[in-house]
């Protein structure tokens, strides 16, 4: 997966896991 598009810096301070049930949350909802 390319993360360069999306800020590179933000996923250091992010736990992948964490975002992608975000993700899922908002796909659901």
């Amino acid at each position: 997966m390319e993360l360069e598009g999306l800020g590179k810096d933000i996923w250091q301070g992010i736990d992948a896991q964490e975002y992608v049930d975000q993700e899922r949350s908002s796909w659901n909802g």
